[in-house]
């Protein structure tokens, strides 16, 4: 992590959204350093009563506004420790939640699917038909 004369390095693929607290068993963590697009699929066949809570670099690589698509619409920004509790649909197997800078879906979906394995891709499919804008944060 520390390069020459002890500078960071690569700080934006250490700097990523990434859960801290699940809901539900993750099958899927993507983060495309290029366009920011950030996904979670996590799949269980009962969700439990809490919600996953996900770490946003909104600093370093969502400010001013990122946009949520998900499976469900509950949740709540923290802006000041940059949280966001998300309450994935408990009676789903597959949930999903989106991050991005752009109101663009289909070229988040499209960005994901190109980076992503067969298997990985199948999975995104059948989370993303349940998937939906919920909210532009700031």
């Amino acid at each position: 992590m520390l390069g020459p004369g002890r500078r960071s390095r690569n700080t934006e693929v250490m700097i990523r959204p990434y859960p801290i607290r699940n809901s539900a068993e993750p099958t899927l963590l993507l983060f495309d350093i290029e366009s920011k697009y950030a996904t979670v699929i996590l799949e269980a066949s009962v969700v439990v009563d809490a919600p996953t809570v996900l770490y946003i670099p909104y600093h370093f690589h969502y400010s001013p506004t990122f946009i949520i698509w998900a499976t469900n619409k509950e949740m709540e920004w923290d802006k000041q420790n940059q949280l966001l509790y998300w309450y994935p649909a408990k009676y789903q197997t597959l949930n999903q939640i989106i991050i991005a800078k752009e109101h663009t879906y289909n070229k988040a979906v499209d960005l994901i699917n190109s980076r992503l394995p067969k298997r990985a891709r199948d999975l995104v499919e059948k989370a993303t038909e349940k998937a939906i804008y919920v909210n532009t944060f700031s």
